[in-house]
């Protein structure tokens, strides 16, 4: 369970299992990186096109195959959220249609980060198979560290209540776009694939019994953690007010792990819940050790995983998906998150202590000192000074013909920057 060395990579979680090929697939996330989603459709395409020559020789099929492919995905994402590429792209161009950027309905953010996948059988002889993965990382190139979970099944006749908030989160998906012309296409695809999941029996992994889905935003409802004996909280930004309620439905809050930054930013009296405070060592939170490089903000490394474990009598409920541990995420539930419930014995599973042993993430983690936390990252806090700013841009006409005076104001502070005067063409 949370073992550091079982590593997985994107394009392996996307590859049809034997005998079976690409159906179709919808993806939510909270940023997007253009040039790493390019890389999903050009991977399926090339599967199965035999040598690297067979694979690129012939462009234009291969540019073809690129468009089928689209065709079948979906990524919704945050607003504002898709990152400009470093440099232009002919293939770009196969991305536009496929991409939805979407918002909470609440004002926080669209925060889940899913793949559903349908593969089919091309000879019709086998049912349909759906892979699902809860992932806390975005579909971004960031190096962090990140959880995800792997559950294949295929759908039957009757609905699983387990899967329902699932189910619901996929059919509202077109109808939390900002833009409200999502082709009836896509429209039919995340209702079609909502009811598949909801009528799919999910094989969980090894030594856990049940799977249960809970998706936060939607309604007005917060997560409500079951009540435990120990509790252990994995989330890389945190605040008082959400680890507070954590700490109230627990006898014992054994452990916290973030980033140093966070912890150094929770007041004293909250980390003193807490038997430990941990966070990764600084060579784990690099590859290799190795610095990070200058054109890399600090979210791209380091902890980015989201998990919560809560031990009751004989069970360990562990909780992995996209949501920290912060008042927009489990309190107010503004954000929509998505968290997956895997319920095991202890016996078979582990609990804490294998989270600190040997098989986990026990050799990455040092104690949190106060007197070694690092400075907030300046990038960061300006990120949310702006975002948490209310913008408008005045515009005045000037003495001088066809000049207009451009005055950028904060309706939050009323700071007015000397005003930058443009030429424009007149209309």
């Amino acid at each position: 369970m949370l073992n550091p060395n079982d590593r997985s990579l994107y394009t392996a979680a996307l590859t049809p299992p034997p005998g079976m090929v690409f159906d179709e697939a919808i993806a939510t996330t909270f940023s997007l990186d253009p040039a790493t989603l390019l890389t999903i459709p050009v991977h399926l395409a090339l599967l199965g096109r035999g040598s690297r020559h067979e694979q690129t020789g012939d462009a234009i099929t291969l540019l073809e195959a690129l468009r089928r492919v689209m065709e079948r995905v979906t990524v919704y994402a945050q607003r504002g959220r898709l990152q400009a590429p470093d440099r232009p792209h002919v293939l770009y161009a196969l991305l536009e249609a496929s991409v939805v950027e979407v918002m909470a309905p609440r004002g926080g953010s669209f925060h889940p980060k899913l793949w559903l996948l349908r593969f089919k059988d091309p000879t019709g002889e086998s049912s349909p198979l759906l892979r699902l993965l809860v992932l806390s990382r975005n579909l971004t190139a960031d190096r962090s560290w990140d959880l995800s979970l792997h559950l294949e099944g295929s759908p039957r006749g009757r609905y699983w209540a387990e899967n329902r908030e699932l189910g619901e989160l996929l059919a509202s998906l077109p109808g939390l776009a900002k833009d409200p012309m999502v082709s009836p296409g896509r429209r039919d695809q995340a209702s079609r694939l909502a009811d598949e999941v909801r009528r799919t029996p999910w094989e969980p992994p090894p030594g856990f019994e049940r799977i249960r889905f809970h998706v936060l935003g939607l309604r007005r409802r917060p997560w409500s953690p079951p009540e435990s004996n120990r509790m252990a909280v994995i989330s890389p930004f945190c605040t008082d007010e959400a680890l507070a309620k954590l700490c109230q439905n627990s006898k014992n809050p054994a452990i916290l792990i973030s980033r140093p930054d966070t912890l150094a930013e929770l007041k004293g009296e909250t980390r003193a819940k807490f038997q430990q405070c941990l966070h990764l060592d600084e060579a784990a939170e690099t590859e290799d050790g190795e610095d990070q490089e200058a054109d890399r903000g600090a979210d791209t490394l380091g902890l980015h995983a989201k998990a919560y474990i809560f031990q009751r009598a004989w069970e360990t409920h562990l909780f992995v998906g996209s949501a920290n541990a912060t008042t927009k995420a489990i309190l107010t539930a503004r954000n929509i998150e998505v968290l997956a419930e895997l319920v095991g014995r202890r016996g078979k599973v582990g609990g804490i202590e294998k989270l600190l042993g040997p098989e986990g993430l026990g050799e990455l983690l040092q104690e949190f000192q106060e007197a070694d936390s690092h400075p907030v990252d300046e990038l960061r806090q300006a990120r949310r000074a702006l975002a948490a700013a209310t913008l408008r841009l005045h515009c005045t006409p000037a003495e001088e013909f066809d000049l207009w005076h451009l005055v950028l104001r904060s309706l939050n502070t009323m700071n007015i920057k000397r005003p930058k005067v443009f030429r424009c063409r007149s209309t």
